[in-house]
């Protein structure tokens, strides 16, 4: 009796899975509000007859509009993936329905324990990256020290190329406890090539939380049998993990413990030049001045300035200033940092790049800012009408979405990124000669802090 049940039951919930789903219509019945009964049907019936309810689930978890039903219970997908494992793992690579039970499915699935538990993340990432660094991140609170240590194995073992997207930014969120700190080496030997990566900086930087300044008790802290297959970064870790001088002493510990031969050792314990970076900020400094192009003023002397997605409304750019009409150089100091790399510090454009700047005037834009603010951390120079006409997408090498410090002509604009934070106030001045005409205006993007009428600028 049980049996036909499960397999009557299952038929219906395959047809359900079959139905185009209309969410704004009212539904009488939903798998949702159900799912313990089905459960219990399946558990009664047993065998192969339990195997296509629990099949038959997974197929209407993912196809039917749930909004306002409860959710995919936890009990409901251990139920699943214990009667249904390979329909489960599938259920990752299939379509899913906004509001139905597939989100559940993924997040259930980054939080299975054990060594199951790791090769299902594996799964995850090698299925859909985006979605798989979404589950480790909202997941992971819920993970054991042993299952922390075994996903983070697993992935250092397994060596994904490209490297997730996980080991970006995402990283420095997680928290990872004291016992997965030798699992976290491991990973930053896998994914990182130098030491001035994010995820190794991250790493390090919990790994020093932990120690405790007794080197004997912090040898757990490390992976020590990086010393054959990557010293120089292992190296790098043992410095970077701790205060000035810990690295020396941590090394002899480990020498003595037996973790590392001689010639590790020795190599591990040379001097290195502790970059400032590690115990402090470091300023960013000028590279070069680039000149990526021209600006053409038209006959009506209107010179725009400003973010160009907040450009692109009925009242233009936020800044428009009067300048002499023609095509003017612009030129973009470019400034470099250790960690950050190179960013658009500084524009200027060159109205009569012959005439002496008697005096700079700050400017006042819309809202009575002192310029601009950048919520795209893209701007430009050039004729107002001109900013209507940016793609909404320009080619990926160039920007956005390319390497930052970056800057071109394109549409009539000089396009340039902008390096500071998000929402970056880019401040503006105008240069005027002894006559008062303006020969130069001047935007100040927050990295290098230039204020000409301070003083002189350094080019």
């Amino acid at each position: 009796m049980a049996g036909e049940t499960a397999r009557v039951l299952a038929e219906r919930l395959a047809d359900a899975a079959a139905t185009p789903w209309e969410p704004d219509v009212p539904q009488p019945w939903c798998w949702a509000d159900h799912q313990s009964a089905i459960r219990a049907v399946g558990e009664a019936a047993g065998g192969e007859a339990e195997e296509r309810l629990a099949e038959a689930l997974v197929a209407v978890c993912l196809s039917q509009f749930c909004a306002g039903r409860p959710p995919l219970a936890a009990e409901t997908f251990a139920w699943m993936l214990a009667r249904a494992p390979r329909a489960v793992e599938d259920a990752l690579s299939a379509p899913m329905v906004a509001g139905g039970g597939g989100s559940e499915i993924w997040s259930y699935a980054g939080r299975i324990p054990g060594e199951e538990g790791a090769r299902w993340l594996l799964r995850l990432f090698a299925i859909d990256d985006r979605e798989a660094t979404d589950v480790v991140r909202w997941g992971s609170a819920s993970w054991t020290p042993a299952d922390w240590i075994l996903r983070l194995d697993a992935l250092a073992d397994a060596r994904i190329v490209p490297r997730p997207s996980l080991f970006d930014w995402v990283y420095g969120l997680l928290e990872p406890p004291r016992e997965a700190s030798s699992a976290q080496v491991r990973v930053a030997l896998a994914y990182c090539d130098t030491p001035a990566d994010s995820t190794l900086r991250t790493v390090c930087r919990t790994i020093r939380g932990f120690r405790t300044g007794q080197p004997a008790h912090d040898l757990d802290l490390f992976w020590w049998g990086a010393g054959e297959a990557e010293p120089e970064l292992l190296r790098w870790i043992l410095e970077l993990a701790g205060e000035p001088g810990q690295r020396e002493p941590l090394v002899a510990a480990a020498r003595a413990a037996g973790l590392v031969d001689e010639r590790t050792a020795a190599f591990l314990a040379a001097p290195l030049e502790r970059p400032a970076w590690v115990d402090g900020e470091v300023p960013w400094e000028l590279a070069e001045v680039v000149e990526p192009g021209s600006v053409h003023v038209a006959a009506d002397g209107r010179l725009g300035a400003g973010d160009l997605a907040d450009s692109l409304g009925p009242d233009g750019p936020p800044v428009v200033l009067l300048v002499a009409p023609g095509r003017h150089r612009v030129r973009v100091a470019i400034a470099a940092h250790p960690l950050a790399g190179r960013e658009c510090a500084a524009a200027e454009v060159l109205i009569d790049p012959a005439a002496e700047v008697a005096r700079w005037a700050p400017v006042t834009g819309r809202f009575g800012l002192p310029g601009y603010q950048s919520p795209t951390q893209d701007g430009a120079f050039g004729p107002p009408a001109a900013f209507g006409d940016v793609p909404e997408k320009l080619v990926a090498e160039d920007l956005p979405g390319g390497p930052r410090g970056r800057c071109l002509t394109a549409v009539g604009l000089v396009i340039h990124t902008i390096g500071g934070e998000q929402h970056q106030l880019c401040r503006l001045w105008t240069g005027h000669d002894a006559g008062g005409a303006v020969v130069r205006v001047f935007a100040d993007l927050g990295l290098l802090e230039y204020d000409p009428a301070a003083s002189r600028l350094p080019w």
